[in-house]
């Protein structure tokens, strides 16, 4: 039978999947790429550290039913991916092994660290990117190039000088260092090893590209550094991770579609997921209407029924999911005094649960039993107020927000939203956030960490 349900074991892969992938795609795009400019080992990198992650996640629940043999069967299929390294044809050189050894092994770590938290998982893949950004910036790789040289004048200790500026004017590469081999006299030419800094280390290095203002780094630093707080609170801890496409057909008209994914009880357990498609329209500069549909899948928390007494247990129901329907329409006015931008967005949206049949077990009778669950709608007014700061020549910009719920019985809740959108390129933004949802009804208050990336074209 086909089921719309994730179990709580993919519903893990699918979040330390998207942290490898993210961790990988960072060190392998804005570290290693921007000095090297390999599309070869670019390509092996990204789609090898992603097949290792499910070849290991899916392995560990093959050998899991054979009891002694897990260790074994997971050592062995190591050994098997660990020497799939060294390649029977070209030669890897020393810098791209270890950046293919590295992000293996992330893989490997995020597919097997069930037993680490999701903050102790994300703190570990800092710890590795730290690492690698350190040594990219600090031990900058110099290129070597081997050049037959027809001034051997110049090829004298005491004519260092000359020599190294006649070779950047002819070569126009910032030279570090010079060795001299081979002097063919008959010829009057040298080889020469040179040793030089690439144009795309100048520019574009690893440090220029995480070189943020502070505004945007003390938000992405207060997101992280919040993690372990929010797993010890009181209150409720989740991850919202969305992939959104946009299509914008002219200057007033835009279409898009989104895919959610919510984990909710610290971490640990499965809240919804849900695909959306949207209109989008522009009649002035300062005024966008859109209108769309969402479909939800949604996990209920399990219910217990008492007794006249209020204390012993009448009937329980286990957690169990329904379909959700959601229709939503908003207005947002927007202005830009200077670099702030401020919005206001109202928004409504009716959300439809249908009939719904689940499972519950009567205590006494000690029997399960069937109930329905009624159908349900709802009707909610979603007021939110936005400030954007766009940074002067800066990709990332920092937002903070405050948006209130308004159903039937007065404010149901408030969600406080402070994050950053980084604009990677024209086509590619990846975004993050910390939001704080208080609640004003039956459900616990929530600290979320959210994770969005937008494509559009």
């Amino acid at each position: 039978m086909f089921e719309l349900n994730f179990s709580t074991d993919f519903a893990h892969m699918l979040v330390r999947f998207l942290i490898s992938v993210v961790v990988n795609w960072f060190i392998i795009d804005r570290l290693y790429y921007v000095r090297s400019r390999r599309r070869d080992f670019y390509f092996t990198f990204m789609l090898i550290s992603i097949a290792i992650f499910f070849l290991v996640f899916f392995m560990i629940f093959v050998l899991e039913d054979m009891k002694g043999k897990t260790g074994i069967g997971i050592g062995i299929g190591l050994f098997g991916i660990f020497s799939i390294m060294r390649y029977r044809t070209d030669t890897m050189p020393v810098r791209e092994m270890t950046y293919l050894f590295v992000l293996i092994s992330l893989s490997v770590v995020n597919a097997l660290g069930s037993t680490l938290s999701l903050v102790e998982l994300i703190v570990t893949n800092i710890i590795v990117i730290f690492a690698f950004w350190i040594c990219e910036k600090r031990l900058g790789i110099q290129h070597i190039k081997l050049v037959q040289y027809d001034r051997i004048e110049l090829v004298k200790p005491e004519r260092e000088e000359e020599l190294k500026a006649d070779l950047e004017q002819r070569l126009g590469l910032n030279i570090k260092k010079i060795e001299v081999g081979g002097i063919d006299f008959l010829r009057d030419t040298a080889i020469l090893k040179v040793y030089y800094l690439s144009e795309s280390q100048r520019t574009n290095g690893a440090d220029a590209i995480l070189k943020m203002p502070k505004p945007a780094l003390f938000t992405l630093l207060a997101i992280f550094l919040s993690l372990p707080a929010m797993a010890q609170s009181d209150t409720e801890s989740g991850l919202w991770a969305s992939a959104e496409v946009q299509k914008k057909l002219n200057k007033q008209w835009s279409l898009s579609a989104e895919a959610e994914y919510r984990l909710r009880e610290n971490f640990g357990s499965t809240d919804r997921w849900t695909l959306s498609a949207s209109a989008a329209y522009k009649p002035v500069k300062w005024l966008k209407l859109d209108a769309g549909y969402k479909f939800l899948r949604v996990q209920n928390d399990d219910e217990t029924t008492w007794k006249d007494n209020g204390v012993d247990p009448n009937k329980w129901t286990p957690a169990w999911w329904c379909t959700k329907h959601r229709l939503f329409a908003s207005a947002t006015v927007s202005f830009k005094p200077r670099r702030i931008e401020f919005s206001l967005r109202e928004r409504w949206q009716y959300t439809y649960r249908p009939e719904n049949t689940v499972d519950r077990y009567d205590i006494d009778d000690d029997e399960w039993e069937t109930k329905t669950k009624d159908g349900k709608a709802q009707h909610v007014l979603r007021s939110r107020l936005q400030a954007e700061y766009d940074i002067p020549k800066c990709k990332v910009d920092p937002y903070a927000s405050v948006e209130c719920y308004h159903a039937k019985g007065g404010l149901q809740k408030i969600r406080y939203t402070a994050g950053a959108d980084w604009k990677l390129t024209k086509q590619h933004v990846l975004g993050a956030f910390y939001r704080y949802v208080d609640s004003h009804d039956d459900d616990p208050n929530l600290h979320v960490v959210g994770l969005g990336y937008k494509y559009k074209f």
